[in-house]
């Protein structure tokens, strides 16, 4: 499928009740697209998330200025419809298109990122918050985009062309490692964060770690991510490494009560006690939940 020949019939330009939801939508979207796009490039997301309308790719493809106007994840989050029926085609296309730009794929890839630290830091609003807030729709985003980790990494392949041989192979291990950096024990201190969140809090709420595939999918180099036994030589990192497990050991269930964020708890505790993680971990996680290594203040982040 070509990107030129999208189904435009998601967008109920006629239906006047729809149109009048939309505008309304828009003006919660517009800031967090704004804030680091200028007004051409907003009003070109603006156009494709009113009435359908895409961009000119073949000048922006000639562009290498970032951040893009409707990268990978912008055009998906941006389409009318939640359905992953219909936005798995799309992803798809979008992909294998020649008319975007590899940084529309690269960029978009790499939202992910942003949805696990920034939903687990210190941002109080949406005001405060530095990229466009995908909301409850990132759980679909994620289940598109990632449920083939081979087909990205063999589509970035194809795309990152430009360039000698030792540069392009430069350039495909920074983008994989931007995307796919995340994985293995990096996200324990994101989640041990995610527990110290005021549970009312809409970043609390709409965090990726609530699901259990996507936990699954953040562990996935646990069995040979030898970074983590170099990381926990500083101690600074090892600290940090405490407080998390402390904090997933200790997380009081009965005062949480039924969420998502308590049942998130129960699966990870079980993950770390059935799945293969390196002995260095295990050590620290029995350490940590015994009471054998003192953990100061693992209620506050600082």
């Amino acid at each position: 499928m070509d990107l030129q020949q999208l189904d435009t019939r998601f967008w109920l330009t006629k239906d006047k009740a729809w149109v009048a939801e939309r505008k309304a939508k828009w003006q919660d979207i517009e800031p967090g697209i704004a804030l680091r796009r200028n007004k051409g490039d907003t009003n070109m997301a603006k156009a494709y998330y009113l009435r359908g309308k895409q961009p000119n790719w073949e000048k922006l493809k000639a562009s290498d200025k970032s951040p893009r106007p409707l990268d990978l994840m912008m055009f998906l989050w941006l389409h009318p419809s939640d359905d992953p029926e219909v936005l798995t085609p799309l992803f798809k296309a979008y992909m294998e298109s020649e008319q975007v730009h590899e940084l529309d794929i690269l960029i978009g890839l790499r939202f992910i990122v942003s949805e696990f630290i920034d939903h687990t830091g210190t941002t109080k609003s949406l005001h405060e918050y530095q990229f466009p807030y995908l909301g409850e729709k990132n759980i679909t985003l994620f289940r598109i985009m990632f449920a083939e980790p081979l087909y990205v990494k063999n589509r970035l392949q194809q795309v990152i062309t430009a360039g000698r041989a030792d540069v392009r192979e430069r350039k495909l291990a920074k983008a994989e490692q931007d995307i796919f950096g995340m994985l293995g024990y990096t996200h324990f201190g994101f989640f041990g964060a995610w527990l110290i969140q005021d549970s009312t809090s809409i970043f609390c709420r709409d965090c990726l770690y609530q699901y259990p595939d996507v936990l699954d999918w953040c562990m996935t180099t646990l069995k040979y991510d030898n970074e983590f036994s170099k990381d926990i030589l500083h101690p600074s990192v090892l600290e940090e490494f405490h407080k998390a497990l402390y904090r997933i050991a200790h997380f009081d269930l009965e005062q949480e009560g039924d969420t998502p964020r308590a049942n998130a708890v129960r699966y990870l505790r079980e993950l770390i006690e059935q799945g293969d993680f390196l002995p260095e971990f295990k050590q620290l996680w029995q350490q940590v939940k015994a009471g054998e290594v003192a953990v100061e203040k693992p209620w506050q982040r600082f």
